[in-house]
């Protein structure tokens, strides 16, 4: 059975929306979120928030856990301090059923570490 799939857009606080950011090791970035291709009259159910990262040290704090379609909700990137420079990759995913059938968007975000 097919589902429609939909997207996150992601942006730094305040900011249009980015697919890379650039950080030092050590430095965190305050970021936000958008669920996109559902409606809340399609969809009015809650949304439930995932986060996963390409490597152990850096981390995606979601905070909150769910969120309504078309919604916003922050997060912060947080890259640890021995991150050696290169270019990973963080997901956000949210997830909700409907009729049975699970729809899900996500979105990812290129984290660029540059040099201390």
């Amino acid at each position: 059975i097919g589902c429609a799939g939909g997207y996150v857009v992601i942006a730094p606080k305040g900011q249009e929306s980015v697919s890379q950011i650039r950080l030092k090791a050590g430095e965190s970035m305050e970021l936000t979120a958008r669920i996109g291709g559902f409606t809340s009259q399609t969809y009015p159910d809650v949304f439930t928030l995932q986060s996963a990262s390409s490597v152990e040290g850096i981390q995606v704090q979601l905070l909150d856990t769910q969120t309504k379609a078309g919604g916003t909700f922050p997060f912060k990137v947080i890259v640890g301090p021995n991150v050696s420079p290169n270019i990973y990759t963080v997901t956000i995913g949210a997830h909700t059923k409907k009729d049975n059938n699970t729809v899900s968007a996500t979105g990812s975000l290129e984290v660029s570490v540059r040099p201390n």
